[in-house]
């Protein structure tokens, strides 16, 4: 995945919750993906996106807390433009997670890229 011309790289249980957020400002309409979604609500969902954050330390040239913001709302947004973010289609759908492939399928049907 291609970030603001950076490749985004993560171990595996991190890049999962990432494409989610990140494939969010593509398929919501509202850009956000709500994080009890993805984390459940009684596993402390914005203390699990700071430290997906941490994780982007490193990986990014910008101040992950910015690059991933969390309104307080119970959503996560990133904080690029839609056109700024690329995916590899191919590698996605063959990725071992079905999450990631299904939303990957999702993704490629939204944007068709």
């Amino acid at each position: 995945m291609v970030v603001d011309d950076q490749e985004v790289w993560l171990a595996e249980g991190h890049f999962t919750h990432f494409f989610q957020i990140a494939s969010a400002i593509h398929l919501e309409t509202n850009g956000m993906f709500h994080i009890e979604s993805l984390y459940g609500s009684e596993n402390n969902p914005p203390q699990k996106v700071n430290r997906l954050r941490d994780k982007l330390k490193g990986c990014i040239d910008c101040d992950s807390k910015k690059f991933i913001r969390l309104p307080g709302d119970g959503n996560a947004i990133l904080t690029v433009p839609p056109d700024n973010v690329s995916y590899n289609f191919d590698n996605l759908m063959e990725h071992s997670n079905e999450t990631v492939r299904h939303t990957a399928e999702k993704l490629y049907e939204a944007i068709g890229e």
